[in-house]
């Protein structure tokens, strides 16, 4: 008993700790469905994605604008969740397009994928900004449909 005492108290020392973990992943868990895209198929998740997409744009008034949508798909699987991407078309001068591609870097829902511009090659007088078009990849990440499966929820495995 007076060896096996410390011992089981040395242990029970740290299950503070254990309740800080799971305050923090149970915080976690709350935030996680602001952060996926809604739906539990690929097409529906675009459409939210395109809906985020257009939300931040917007933010941005006249200054860009969004030409339109172009493909969708999946293009990583990380069991639970799966990485959607939409392609873009915005138009703006060239420092409109940086700070769309800085404030897409900097949401932590939506992701920046790839860019390509491409632009008039007339001579652009300085009364008028030269008007460029790029093709923006967007990405974001939802939960394909379970099929009946146990949910895939942080929480459920910290409860075990």
């Amino acid at each position: 008993r007076t060896e096996l005492l410390p011992r089981a108290q040395a242990r029970l020392g740290h299950v503070d700790r254990l309740d800080d973990s799971i305050a923090v992943l149970e915080a976690a868990a709350r935030a996680l469905p602001d952060r996926l895209l809604a739906g539990e198929d690929v097409e529906t998740a675009s459409v939210d994605l395109m809906r985020r997409a257009r939300l931040m744009l917007d933010a941005h008034g006249s200054f860009v604008s969004v030409a339109g949508f172009g493909g969708h798909g999946v293009i990583e699987d990380r069991p639970p969740l799966r990485l959607a991407f939409v392609d873009m078309a915005i138009e703006s001068d060239f420092v409109g397009i940086l700070e769309v591609a800085r404030e897409l870097e900097s949401d932590s829902t939506l992701g920046l994928e790839a860019v390509s511009i491409s632009g008039s090659h007339g001579e652009a007088t300085s009364a008028a900004a030269e008007r460029l078009t790029a093709t923006v990849r967007v990405s974001g990440w939802f939960r394909p449909e379970s099929g009946g499966e146990e949910s895939a929820s942080p929480l459920n495995a910290v409860r075990r």
